[in-house]
């Protein structure tokens, strides 16, 4: 058995229940463990912390998986926090009687550090972004295989994700056959497609589930104009368009916007498809006095690492600025950053600021994070990526 001892003092986060220990932290390591082998944990003064996976080549050296000195990761502890994940989203969330597409596994909200999965009908899309899960993955796959018996288990790993973790890089097809072309899925309700042959991260982006739901609800009753600015798929605008809302979609992605083309003919309503780049497209518009009743923006992330946060806030900055010159007074924004190294405080900092120099004042109506199969633990608020605002703008 191998021992990881920790730095004198550096416990706490363990202790408190931080999923990770960095490299920094580690005083020595007693045994020669490969990368995601189960390790105990010790303090410096020998008292046991739990369990962790290792990975001598990553920075975050130690991913916690017990703090249960009697409970080390074996195969069946592994199987049974894979199917409690599994039972708070199907016997508490009870997300399959309302989707068919909602995340399964959500890494370290989950107790799963590094493993991320979502489920898109029958098919499940993988992400393993941790050497603990790369060494297991058979048993994985066999695992939720036995549970939900998909057709098809599919990898749709980070590249740069797996590169930190010292794990090659692996896209596609683990399991069983993918359907050909398009995908129709409801998710609460609305229509959206899915081509898994041309997916962005695992498919849909599944955490802003819960906050089209919240659009639509406000816009019911309404009419008006919504600018889906980084559709994606659509979910913001379908559900302004199953509002009775006309609206008008914009994405860079050709691929993108053919599937939004299409789940947006199911609903019937007056839509138009913009494929431009999205600083270009709001700058122009708003010069040329175009106005819009409502604008959600979700640009994708905006910096991967903490040094690239400033540059990525200028960018918020920018790109709020010119969306709050496209609303008439009165109007709804629903902005986004779903930049991790982007700190609430300064998101909520650029929009006030965007908002002056635009010459608009604003409202905070609510605070907007991802769906509830997205949880994550108190004592590790660096996994709260998505940061969103609904403003109304005077």
């Amino acid at each position: 058995m191998a021992v990881v001892e920790l730095q004198r003092g550096r416990e706490g986060p363990v202790l408190s229940g931080h999923p990770w220990i960095f490299s920094g932290a580690v005083r020595k390591v007693r045994g020669s463990p490969s990368a995601g082998e189960a390790v105990a944990m010790e303090s410096s003064s020998g008292r046991p912390l739990g369990w962790g996976f290792f990975n001598p080549q990553a920075n975050i050296r130690v991913r916690v998986f017990s703090r249960d000195p009697e409970q080390p990761p074996e195969p069946a502890a592994v199987a049974a926090r894979l199917r409690a994940a599994i039972a708070y989203r199907h016997d508490f969330l009870r997300l399959p009687e309302r989707s068919q597409a909602y995340r399964l596994i959500h890494s370290e909200g989950d107790g799963l550090s590094g493993l991320v999965v979502d489920r898109f009908g029958d098919v499940l899309s993988l992400q393993v972004h941790a050497a603990a899960w790369e060494a297991r993955l058979e048993a994985l796959l066999d695992e939720l295989q036995a549970a939900l018996q998909p057709r098809a288990l599919l990898s749709s790993e980070d590249a740069r994700a797996r590169k930190l973790e010292g794990l090659p890089r692996r896209r596609g097809l683990l399991r069983g056959s993918l359907p050909e072309g398009p995908v129709g899925l409801e998710l609460d309700g609305l229509p959206l497609e899915l081509d898994f042959s041309q997916i962005q991260k695992t498919g849909l982006y599944l955490d802003q589930r819960e906050n089209w739901g919240h659009l639509g609800a406000i816009l019911q009753d309404r009419k008006g104009r919504l600018l889906d600015a980084c559709c994606h798929h659509g979910g913001f605008g379908l559900a302004a368009l199953r509002a009775g809302w006309e609206v008008a979609f914009l994405d860079q992605s050709e691929a993108a916007l053919a599937c939004v083309g299409r789940s947006a003919e199911r609903l019937q309503g007056r839509f138009q498809l913009i494929q431009e780049d999205v600083f270009d497209a709001l700058r122009a518009r708003a010069d040329k006095g175009e106005r819009f009743d409502a604008l959600v923006l979700d640009p994708p992330r905006l910096a991967r690492t903490p040094q690239k946060a400033r540059k990525a806030l200028g960018a918020y900055r920018e790109l709020n600025q010119q969306a709050f010159r496209l609303l008439e007074p009165g109007g709804l924004c629903l902005t986004f950053s779903c930049t991790g190294h982007v700190q609430w405080q300064d998101f909520e900092r650029v929009v006030a600021r965007a908002a002056s120099e635009a010459g608009r004042g604003l409202r905070v109506m609510r605070r907007l994070g991802a769906a509830a199969d997205h949880p994550y633990h108190p004592s590790c608020p660096e996994t709260v990526y998505l940061k969103g605002l609904m403003l109304h703008v005077t």
